[in-house]
This record gives C-alpha cells, sequence and structure tokens, in this order.
C-alpha cells in the first residue's frame, strides 16, 4: 500500500537566471537564483511558467454581450506554452553570498523549452515549488546504483549530491541515452565499453563521479540499453538499491530486473503535469491498493509522486474500464 506524504513547504516565487549554456545537442543546464525556495529534496521538481514574467498575470479579453469574444492572434496564433512545465531539480547549493541556487536541466524541443534555452542572464521566470515525494535514502549498508535514461537523469544528480552529504561512498551512476550527444550531461574521460565503472561523469557536486554510459548506437560507452549496465552493475553488486528515473519503456525494465533480483528499487516516473498541485489531474497513475475492492487506485504523480516503491505501481498494465479514479 502507498501513503500519502506529509504536507510540504512550497511556494510561488520569480528565480532569476544566473547562467544558461548548452550542453550537447539541444540540451541545456539552467542555473536560477531562488532566494526564498523552501527546503526541497532529490526526486522533487518545480513548475515554470515557459513565457516572459511580465505576461504572466491575467489579461482581460474585451467580450460585449451578444457578440463573439475578440480573440486575436497574439492569442492562439503561434506556439505557445499556456500551461507551466515540471522539471526535476538537478542540483540545489548555496554560494559564498548566501544565494540559493537550483540547475534545471532540459531538452528544448518544443516552445516552452525552446523560450527556456533563449533566456539570458538576469532574465526572470516564474517557480512554483518544490513539489511531489522525494527519494528516500537506501539504508546506509546498501550501495546505491543511480539508474537515468536520458531527461530522467538530472534528479539522480542532486541524489548523487545528498548521498555524498552524508558520506556515502558506494554510490554509481548508471546512466543512458540514444547517442552521446544526447547525454544531458558532460564526461570528463570516455566511459568503459563494457559496464566497467570509471570516474568520467562531470557532475555539479563532484567534477569526476563514477559511472558507466550506456548509449543505443555505442557512440560513448556500452553498446546497448541502460538496462544492459545496469544488469552488469547488478552481477557485481547484488545486494544494492535501485533508484531510477528515464521513460516508462526504461522504468518497466528496471522494476522487472529489480524484482527478479529480489533488490529494493524506487523509480521516479514522468508525466507531464499541467499544474503539479493536484488540481488538472492530467499526471494519473495506477498504484496498488489493497484497501480498494480492485486492489488498485488511480494517484495523482505530483501529490503522492513523482517517487515511487516500484513494487506499488502498476505501470505494466491497464485500467479496467469500470473503475473510478480513487477506487471510488
Amino acid at each position: 500500500m502507498i501513503t500519502m506524504p506529509a504536507a510540504a513547504s512550497r511556494c510561488a516565487l520569480p528565480a532569476r537566471v544566473w547562467e544558461n549554456r548548452s550542453v550537447g545537442r539541444d540540451h541545456f543546464h539552467l542555473e536560477l537564483a531562488v532566494d526564498g525556495l523552501p527546503t526541497s529534496r532529490a526526486g522533487q521538481f518545480v513548475q515554470i511558467r515557459c513565457a516572459d514574467f511580465a505576461d504572466a498575470g491575467p489579461r482581460s479579453t474585451p467580450w460585449l454581450s451578444g457578440d463573439w469574444p475578440c480573440v486575436t492572434d497574439c492569442d492562439f496564433g503561434a506556439p505557445t506554452a499556456y500551461l507551466r512545465r515540471p522539471f526535476s531539480v538537478a542540483d540545489r547549493w548555496r554560494d559564498a553570498e548566501g544565494v540559493d541556487h537550483i540547475l534545471i536541466i532540459h531538452h528544448a524541443i518544443g516552445p516552452g523549452t525552446r523560450w527556456l534555452s533563449a533566456l539570458a542572464p538576469g532574465a526572470t521566470v516564474d517557480l512554483t515549488g518544490p513539489l511531489g515525494r522525494p527519494f528516500d535514502l537506501p539504508a546506509p549498508d546498501r550501495p546505491a546504483l543511480l539508474v537515468g535514461g536520458g531527461v530522467g537523469i538530472p534528479p539522480l544528480l542532486y541524489l548523487a549530491r545528498e548521498l555524498a552529504a552524508e558520506g556515502r561512498r558506494e554510490v554509481l551512476l548508471v546512466i543512458g541515452a540514444r547517442s552521446r550527444d544526447l547525454l544531458p550531461i558532460e564526461l570528463c574521460a570516455p566511459p568503459s565499453n563494457d559496464a566497467t565503472p570509471t570516474p568520467c561523469a562531470v557532475l555539479p557536486s563532484c567534477p569526476a563521479h563514477r559511472a558507466v554510459v550506456t548509449t543505443d548506437d555505442g557512440s560513448a560507452g556500452l553498446h546497448g540499453r541502460v538496462t544492459d549496465g545496469l544488469r552488469a552493475c547488478l552481477d557485481r553488486q547484488p545486494s544494492a538499491e535501485v533508484l531510477a528515473c528515464g521513460p516508462e519503456p526504461m522504468l518497466r525494465g528496471v522494476a522487472a530486473m529489480a524484482r527478479e533480483r529480489s533488490v529494493p528499487c524506487q523509480l521516479c516516473i514522468e508525466r507531464m503535469m499541467g499544474c503539479g498541485l493536484g488540481t488538472c489531474l492530467s499526471c494519473a497513475v495506477k498504484v496498488r491498493d489493497e484497501r480498494c475492492a480492485a486492489g488498485w487506485r488511480f494517484a495523482l504523480s505530483c501529490q503522492e509522486g513523482p517517487v515511487f516503491r516500484a513494487e506499488n505501481l502498476l505501470i505494466n498494465s491497464a485500467a479496467p474500464p469500470r473503475c473510478q479514479p480513487n477506487g471510488g
């Protein structure tokens, strides 16, 4: 059974762009100064309005009685990010002047993320957060395998910082992408092509973190999928805990492998979230719940996730057509 997380502090605030740089093909590291943002944890996310902050307020549209509303080209004539976009926090730290910073890593593929990619230092964005349920840190005696695919990699970088702050040494990144230029982080050395961990990944908190890198086309590291790298790592560390984030097909493979090996597994799932506050109901996912007659119910990823225990998620099967959300 899954339980609701305790209420956490969150707020809406203007965040200042500190740095915005390209990393790989169409991937960007967006560093924001966020004075006043409540305490956050790895696995949580923020919602960003991907439009000019000056235009973030409500706007009236003339509508006379008995007539149609006046909708102009500026309303719907061009691609616009009308809803906020969710982004995992990739890192957080406080600088020498006492300013809080967060790192957002994103892939510029639509009007919202392309708008973000063009921001210059000093620009302002409208941010809400931190939101969602974070990762639970593994038991101190368990090695941690942080498994990420594509834009699912960022929250694992923040998690690596948290584990380093705890003095944990047995922490390994297992990351993959379709090709080398689509990895959303930098490499400081060539990764091994046989899934041997090497200090090759550049993390915000550690310039050379041990990692296993996979690419679908073999352009860097192991030629294969991230689950191929995970299999090799579990062969070496059969008592590890797996903490993963990435596309749902990847997460299904990770969960199946963890179940076969009888190792604990947490999954940070990717769902489109229109609000991040449990209002729009766009991020529903099936979870086990023995209190419901069907044995399952819908949960909102933005409230009870995005991090779930793998055994609680039902991401492999379709919902029965007559069941109602929340087991009703």
